[in-house]
């Protein structure tokens, strides 16, 4: 089995504003640590490595670097983390994370107000991790919308069965599991048994 590893994209030039503040110190500072962490990851692979092993450590990589994104920005924004916070969907949420497959993220808000709120960090906080050499698949819902089953968004769904907390308010993502995506009667119920029901139709 072989495997290709994506490189950190570089700015070649950075303005003075971006050489002092972020995203741009951000990048300088964080690229070549992921940089390097790929090289060490492809380099253990190379040498014998499990996929396993292999798909744990980009994870965890990832990971890192949404954590430490996600602190620069608040931090540098001066933004209190309530009402929001960042979850890994789908494979990624399973810690299963192949070189070039995308960041499946959920960006989970509070309310409308929290959205309205956080818009500007998560624009740019989508452009570093781009920068970064990541890809980001994204999608943002408050928790009211969560509760609704969207009948031409299957995929959203069933890819919140495999969610994982990654970082913010870890109250907000209790919310999520307590009172939307836990119980009879409630969404994550409800995506699991029209899983079923497409996978019958598939073999049938």
């Amino acid at each position: 089995m072989t495997m290709a590893f994506p490189r950190s994209r570089s700015r070649s030039r950075l303005s003075a504003e971006q050489e002092n503040d972020r995203p741009g110190k951000l990048v300088l500072s964080a690229g070549a640590a992921v940089r390097r962490q790929r090289e060490r990851i492809r380099k253990l692979f190379d040498n014998g490595a499990s996929a396993q092993d292999t798909l744990r450590q980009l994870c965890e990589l990832a990971d890192g670097t949404i954590q430490q994104v996600f602190t620069e920005l608040l931090r540098v924004r001066q933004t209190p983390v309530q009402g929001f916070c960042l979850l890994a969907l789908g494979g990624y949420g399973r810690e299963m994370l192949f070189p070039y497959s995308d960041l499946d993220l959920l960006f989970l808000f509070g309310n409308d107000k929290s959205e309205e709120e956080f818009r500007p960090l998560i624009a740019e906080f989508s452009r570093t991790l781009w920068d970064l050499g990541f890809r980001v698949s994204s999608a943002g819902r408050t928790l009211d919308e969560c509760r609704r089953i969207e009948e031409d968004n299957a995929e959203f769904h069933l890819a919140m069965l495999d969610r994982r907390f990654l970082d913010g308010n870890a109250s907000l993502f209790e919310k999520l599991d307590a009172k939307v995506m836990s119980g009879p009667g409630k969404a994550g119920a409800a995506v699991s048994a029209d899983r079923i029901a497409a996978a019958d139709a598939r073999t049938g």
